[in-house]
């Protein structure tokens, strides 16, 4: 499946220049196949596959709100801020290659993410990196999606010609 999943974007990538649907696509792909591993560890506990459901947000804050405002913040406005930027990624004129690429990152863990929180109700979880008890909390990787493409787009923006 990630075959196909990668010579699809590699399709799209070189015979389009669509970039941010195929890197989109792929990451969204990524990101669902890799919630089900099981639980595991490697390197000393360095890296570590948990599963966790996560009712809130970064790390589980607003898991306790109450409705409407839960849904408000948790969905409805994440909604608002993909279409919009999934609009200006698809019909911007002077969007760079870095920006594609960082933006699509951002839509691809982005719609992962909203689309468990809307269909399952939750976001799973399921990495926790460190050393010792010095450790990130636990997150997914539409979280790292996410967090790369906004490194792309502050490297971009900082560094632009």
């Amino acid at each position: 499946f990630l075959l196909l999943a990668w010579g699809l974007f590699l399709n799209h990538a070189v015979f389009n220049s669509d970039l941010w649907f195929s890197f989109s696509f792929v990451t969204f792909v990524m990101i669902h196949i890799i919630k089900n591993v099981a639980e595991l560890s490697y390197c000393d506990r360095t890296v570590v596959f948990t599963y966790a459901e996560n009712n809130g947000a970064f790390m589980g804050n607003g898991a306790d709100w109450q409705e409407p405002y839960k849904s408000l913040i948790l969905v409805i406005l994440p909604v608002l801020a993909l279409s919009f930027l999934l609009f200006h990624t698809l019909f911007s004129k002077v969007m760079s290659l870095g920006q594609a690429i960082g933006f699509s990152f951002v839509l691809g863990g982005g719609i992962s993410n909203i689309y468990d929180r809307i269909v399952f109700g939750k976001v799973v979880d399921f990495l926790n990196i460190g050393f010792n008890d010095m450790r990130t909390g636990i997150f997914n990787i539409a979280d790292v999606a996410i967090m790369l493409g906004l490194g792309i787009l502050i490297y971009v923006f900082i560094f632009r010609k």
